[in-house]
């Protein structure tokens, strides 16, 4: 049987194949050390795995939806003049943009602001931002219309930046009450330079005297062959409105007079030498017809008769230049008014300068958020934007040469270096209001009625100033 027989070559041969099949398939196999390797490799995966689970714990962290953050509404009153429209055009997107959830709403002052903004106090619905300067200020504060944000304001790094006489307006006993974020010389003299050189007059310039002005403004001053003025030699608000008596410190300082005594227990505004500079202006407007009278004004708007070529000298402040660019139609006077330097008296050269001044209400109900707005509003950045868009004088010193730009009037660049002379008479603290009317009931009855003589009127006056005073 085959079986019992030795192994054949075919045998030994298909054996022996086996064989040699198994030791190469042994031979590339992996070894069993290498099996533990894919069980560690295994294990890693499991690892990874176990990663991709805590990110997954951590995405559902991150995509999380937070609650919709509170829409704040926040108002601000601010001077509308036109070129402060197009200003708060881009302050408003600008914070908006830095800060969705607030809403801005600027508010420009219409007719009426100041009293419509009082009675919105009483009824508790008052911007969170106030505007006011000089006696508006102080009737606001007067009221505890504001919020005391003296150590919000000194921990700005650049406080100190600001023109001392701005802050000075904003600060009552110590404590301060408001921010300027501009400071115009106010008392500035534009000129119509076509009607000076008619008679050859030249521009005032940094030796100007009033002695001066009164010779050129008589001159300047027209008539026609019946008599009456067809053109006058100045048109300032010091000779044409109420509220002129302000407008007439640069003169009254100029002389050596002044409104109060040192401890404003008493008005000096009927003393010897405030007369003499008061008197200069209504000698011009009363004696000579050198100002016209509100019949000639008639309907016309502040600054519309110096626009129409009929008025050679007004005093403004630098607002007018947004003003004079619209109103002006004529080609040749758009490149010849232009502005000079205020006139020396035997006292000195002054120039009034005021701050518009935002303050937080006391009311708001949003005070940090209005805080944040008072400070975007009057930071550096917006300064500049003071001086080359609103144009008005920025409050702080480091952006006074921002003011201006190419159009006219060509001597711009003078009037922030007006500050270097400027000054800001005190207001009462608590009487101020009372006393700006008194005196403009003064000033209206000699200068713009032209009943009885600045040292009859201002002497009435003067007792019932001083009786305001006494009462503190």
């Amino acid at each position: 049987m085959e079986d019992k027989k030795g192994f054949s070559r075919r045998d030994f041969l298909r054996l022996s194949g086996v064989a040699a099949t198994g030791a190469i398939v042994a031979a590339c196999a992996p070894a069993e050390p290498q099996v533990v390797e894919k069980t560690v490799v295994v294990e890693k995966e499991v690892e990874v795995e176990k990663e991709v689970e805590v990110e997954k714990t951590v995405e559902v962290e991150i995509t999380s939806t937070p609650a919709p953050a509170e829409e704040i509404v926040l108002r601000f009153l601010y001077d509308a003049t036109p070129d402060e429209v197009t200003w708060h055009e881009k302050t408003e997107a600008d914070f908006e943009a830095l800060h969705p959830n607030i809403d801005v709403q600027p508010e420009p002052t219409l007719e009426n602001w100041r009293e419509k903004a009082l009675a919105a106090m009483v009824a508790g619905t008052a911007p969170d931002l106030l505007i006011a300067w000089t006696s508006n200020f102080v009737a606001f504060a007067s009221r505890g219309a504001y919020m005391d944000i003296t150590d919000f304001v000194k921990g700005w790094p650049d406080f100190d930046d600001f023109w001392p006489g701005g802050i000075k307006e904003c600060t009552i006993d110590g404590k301060i009450y408001a921010v300027p974020y501009c400071y115009d010389p106010v008392t500035l003299y534009f000129y119509n330079g076509i009607l000076l050189e008619e008679e050859g007059i030249s521009p005032p310039d940094d030796t100007w005297t009033y002695d001066d002005f009164r010779e050129n403004v008589l001159a300047l001053t027209k008539k026609d062959d019946d008599g009456n003025v067809v053109q006058w030699g100045f048109g300032g608000a010091e000779a044409v409105y109420t509220w002129g008596w302000k407008r007439a410190y640069p003169v009254i300082y100029a002389y050596g007079g002044r409104v109060y005594n040192d401890d404003m227990t008493h008005c000096t505004m009927a003393e010897p030498e405030a007369l003499e500079g008061i008197n200069l202006i209504w000698e011009l407007k009363v004696k000579h017809g050198a100002a016209p009278t509100p019949a000639m004004i008639g309907d016309m708007a502040e600054g519309q008769m110096f626009a129409s070529g009929l008025i050679a000298y007004e005093t403004d402040g630098p607002w007018k230049i947004g003003a004079m660019r619209e109103m002006v139609s004529d080609p040749e006077l758009e490149q010849r008014w232009d502005v000079g330097h205020s006139p020396w008296g035997p006292a000195g050269r002054f120039i009034w300068a005021v701050g518009n001044n935002w303050g937080i209400w006391n009311g708001t109900k949003h005070p940090d958020e209005a805080m944040e707005l008072l400070q975007f509003l009057t930071d550096a950045d917006r300064a500049k934007e003071v001086g080359t868009i609103a144009h008005r004088v920025p409050a702080r010193e480091s952006a006074a040469d921002s003011f201006g730009d190419s159009g006219s009037p060509d001597n711009q660049s003078l009037i922030p270096q007006a500050l270097a002379y400027a000054i800001s008479p005190p207001v009462h603290p608590t009487k101020g209001a009372e006393i700006n009317d008194v005196l403009s009931a003064a000033w209206e009855k000699f200068m713009i009625l032209e009943q009885g003589t600045p040292e009859e009127a201002l002497s009435e006056a003067v007792v019932k100033v001083d009786a305001l005073l006494a009462e503190g």
